[in-house]
């Protein structure tokens, strides 16, 4: 079904332009989203109305994300060539939208549009519009709950519209009759996020209404659209047009990059403090960006190779306290193997509780209350084991390595932010991710097992951050295997 839907809007954009011909744009605006990797566009439009205007205008195009940086190459009907470029300065968050800003429309043609300059759209070749070189603009991203995104920017150029409807939307910090000077256009709009990988989309500026419904996955982008609303009723030679993009995912530039970055080999051995004996342990290797970069196995000495950056190691071995590192990689010049002393952990002298430290149980069913009254949580769209999650798995690995008759179900879980088929596939993540700890510790795969619940069985309301910082969670539940 996937693959018919694919050839499906393959077929009909090379009979029938979503304007942009980006990425991480909606139909005809930008936003401050930027979707890493190189991308091939193929976009066109047809009029709606029987008036004498442009009829077909095929137009291809490549663009690229990796980091805060993004550039587009735009050929627009074979006639003109533009560009795009635009910086993310701040990633979206919980708390803060992301924020861009960026220069589109970059090219040698006073009035270039999609249709190229030798053709343009009626509507977009007002007679008093002022020579457009580029389009400046500034854009913010924000999304609200699992299933809306608002953006919201102001710019110039392609930005300010000269119709009659453009005064509501223009902004003249002088006042300028012509919006020939200090002219700024505000643009807006929405994204619903449905279920499958689809959105409905509506959006507008100074120049015209849009909407749309957009499928996208991990390759694929497709739009199909309805541009310039606002002229629908109006006897004009102005039509709005049917317009369609899709965008086909040609590599991975992090991927591609990362792969011609240098690496430096780094080791970290592990022994006790007191008798310098070896000690098996495990270790997480993060980044300044709290990126996970390396997970080791139950070993004494840990190998592995870095870009030059700064890292922080979390080692933690049976028996011995938790120790935290940090690894500067500077190139030739770094420091190449760390003997790290692990002290080992003095034994209780009375009991204490489940929450503070490791209480050895015989009693199954004392053992599944503590374990089942466990959760341990994650950041954002991550997988990623925090030191705070290291110390419950800790914990969980005391109760349960001795009793060999008793197995571990780990449930993942995540809150409603984002679509239900990624939530599905984080949730598998979060799970897997924790079984794979527990292995590296000592625990059998033949007693884990895993299962991922997506966004489906909430603890808290989605509709708070504290809220869906609950939600971001695995789960335990222990079961006895009767032999």
């Amino acid at each position: 079904m996937k693959n018919l839907l694919f050839a499906l809007l393959f077929v009909v954009s090379i009979a029938a332009n979503a304007f942009q011909m980006k990425r991480e744009a909606y139909i005809d605006m930008p936003t401050a989203n930027f979707v890493q990797g190189l991308y091939v566009n193929v976009s066109s439009s047809y009029p709606v109305k029987d008036v004498d205007d442009v009829k077909f205008d095929p137009n291809i195009g490549i663009d690229f994300s990796y980091n805060k940086f993004g550039i587009a190459v735009k050929w627009y009907d074979g006639v003109d060539f533009a560009m795009d470029l635009s910086y993310q300065i701040l990633t979206e968050n919980e708390s803060v939208p992301g924020l861009a800003i960026g220069i589109c429309e970059l090219s040698n043609s006073k009035y270039v549009s999609p249709a190229g300059s030798e053709d343009v759209f009626n509507d977009e070749n007002y007679t008093d519009r002022p020579p457009e070189i580029a389009s400046a603009y500034f854009v913010g991203t924000k999304k609200i709950g699992g299933n809306f995104e608002i953006t919201t920017g102001i710019g110039r150029g392609r930005f300010v519209g000269y119709g009659p409807r453009s005064k509501h939307v223009n902004i003249d910090a002088l006042s300028d009759e012509n919006h020939e000077n200090w002219v700024f256009g505000l643009f807006s709009g929405m994204r619903v996020i449905f279920p499958n990988n689809l959105a409905f989309i509506v959006e507008g500026d100074a120049r015209d209404v849009n909407i749309g419904m957009e499928y996208q996955n991990e390759l694929v982008k497709g739009t199909l659209a309805l541009n310039k609303l606002e002229l629908f009723g109006e006897e004009s030679d102005l039509s709005p047009r049917v317009s369609l993009n899709l965008s086909y995912k040609l590599m991975d530039m992090k991927e591609t990059v990362e792969k011609l970055v240098k690496k430096f080999p780094v080791a970290i051995e592990l022994i006790d403090k007191e008798s310098r004996e070896p000690v098996e342990g495990h270790t997480i290797t993060i980044n300044a960006k709290r990126d996970t970069v390396q997970v080791s196995q139950f070993e004494n000495i840990h190998s592995f190779e870095l870009e030059p950056g700064i890292y922080t190691s979390f080692i933690s071995a049976v028996g011995y306290k938790d120790k935290e590192i940090a690894i500067a990689v500077k190139g030739g010049t770094s420091k190449n193997l760390y003997t790290i002393e692990l002290s080992k952990i003095e034994e209780q002298k009375k009991p204490v509780t489940a929450a503070d430290s490791v209480k050895i149980i015989d009693n199954f069913e004392e053992i599944k209350d503590q374990i089942e009254g466990i959760s341990i949580r994650f950041p954002l769209n991550r997988a990623d084991l925090t030191p705070r999650a290291l110390s419950i798995l800790n914990r969980i690995i005391e109760l349960i390595r001795d009793n060999k008759d008793v197995r571990l179900l780990i449930i993942g879980h995540t809150c409603s932010l984002g679509t239900y088929e990624a939530n599905q596939k984080l949730s598998e993540k979060r799970a897997e991710s924790v079984k794979k700890y527990l292995i590296g510790r000592g625990i059998f795969p033949e007693k884990i097992s895993i299962e991922g619940y997506g966004e489906t069985n909430p603890i808290a309301t989605n509709n708070t951050e504290a809220g869906r910082i609950k939600n971001r969670r695995a789960e335990f539940i222990l079961y006895r295997i009767k032999e």
